[in-house]
């Protein structure tokens, strides 16, 4: 609880304590004796003045600055919706190593491709073809959806995005805490417009996968397997 928090409950006890047991009933009486409408006028503006206290403190609470503790976890549950994006290149994807960690309870997969690049092949969007293929043989269940996204270097175009493919999971029968989207794939300005999107709702999950197998530069090897590290944000008015 903020410090506006506990000086606005401590305001409401004061008022109420008052209405109750002390100042106000004893006005009241004085008031009564003369007129029943100046005391009903009293009780009024201090119950009014109490809720428009807490409306002031609630809106000066949601403009401080938020706090931010974030932790990484291992071993998550598998989700039942997943939001990835598609790399290009000849190898084992993060995108295709986030789906296997869940494709057992997976039901849907959103692949977010960027646009085809004359220097990447195979394009990212190819990948995501091949990555639905070879899934969909794990778990013919899983609905898979492809997103093209036109300018990875966009950070706003990929929030967007993002928040478009959350309407949408609620239009399939997923809620939030169901999906996690894993930003490991993706550029650095489409991980930042995935992450901004997470941010947006304290439901919302993100991840990244760690590679079990690094190159001395420590970068991860072309074919390492990966596990999912959940990052768990938690937001709050700063104290």
């Amino acid at each position: 609880m903020s410090k506006l928090e506990r000086i606005r409950d401590a305001l409401g006890a004061v008022i109420v304590s008052g209405v109750l047991f002390g100042l106000v009933p004893g006005l009241a009486t004085e008031y009564i004796k003369r007129s029943y409408l100046l005391a009903a006028i009293s009780v009024i503006l201090v119950i009014v003045s109490y809720f428009l206290l807490g409306v002031m403190i609630d809106r000066a609470t949601r403009k401080a600055r938020a706090t931010l503790e974030m932790e990484q976890l291992e071993g998550l549950e598998p989700r039942r919706g997943l939001i990835v994006f598609s790399s290009p290149g000849s190898r084992i994807t993060p995108a295709e190593n986030a789906i296997k960690a869940h494709i057992r309870h997976l039901r849907h997969c959103w692949i977010i491709a960027g646009p085809d690049r004359s220097w990447t092949k195979p394009h990212s969007r190819e990948n995501a073809v091949q990555i639905v293929q070879r899934s969909q043989a794990l778990n013919p269940e899983t609905k898979f959806h492809i997103k093209e996204l036109d300018d990875e270097h966009n950070p706003a175009k990929a929030f967007h995005l993002l928040q478009s493919i959350y309407h949408e999971a609620l239009a399939l029968g997923l809620t939030e805490t169901d999906i996690i989207a894993d930003y490991t794939g993706g550029t650095a300005s489409m991980s930042v417009g995935m992450a901004l999107a997470c941010s947006t709702s304290e439901d919302r999950d993100a991840e990244y996968m760690k590679a079990l197998q690094q190159t001395p530069a420590g970068t991860a090897t072309p074919a390492s397997e990966a596990v999912p590290v959940l990052i768990e944000l938690r937001f709050g008015a700063k104290h």
